[in-house]
C-alpha cells in the first residue's frame, strides 16, 4: 500500500458529502518514487524479460478480478463521479 512521504491525506465525498475513501497524496518526491520502482521492475524482472505468455497470465488475471468484482467496482465509480450506473456497466461488461 502506498503511503505519501507526507502523510497527507485527500478524502473522496459522494455528491451528499460523505467520505467514500481515503487515499494519500502524492508529492512529486513519491511520483518519481514510483516511477523509478516501475522502471527498476521493468528492466529487472519485468519488462522484455517477462515472457508474453506470463504477461498475459497476468493480464487475464486482472481481468478475472475485475469482472468478478464489477458490480462494486460500478458502484464505487457511480458514488465517486456520479455516473449513471447504466452508463459504467456498458463500459465494463
Amino acid at each position: 500500500m502506498f503511503v505519501s512521504q507526507t502523510g497527507l491525506t485527500l478524502f473522496t465525498f459522494q455528491a451528499n458529502g460523505k467520505v467514500i475513501t481515503t487515499v494519500s497524496e502524492a508529492t512529486e518526491k513519491d511520483v518519481d518514487l514510483a516511477v523509478d520502482a516501475a522502471q527498476k521492475a521493468f528492466d529487472t524482472v519485468w519488462g522484455l524479460k517477462a515472457p508474453g505468455s506470463q504477461r498475459s497470465k497476468l493480464l487475464w488475471k486482472v481481468a478475472e478480478i475485475m469482472e468478478k468484482h464489477k458490480e462494486e467496482l460500478a458502484a464505487v465509480e457511480v458514488l465517486d463521479n456520479g455516473e449513471i450506473e447504466f452508463i459504467f456497466y456498458i463500459f465494463v461488461t
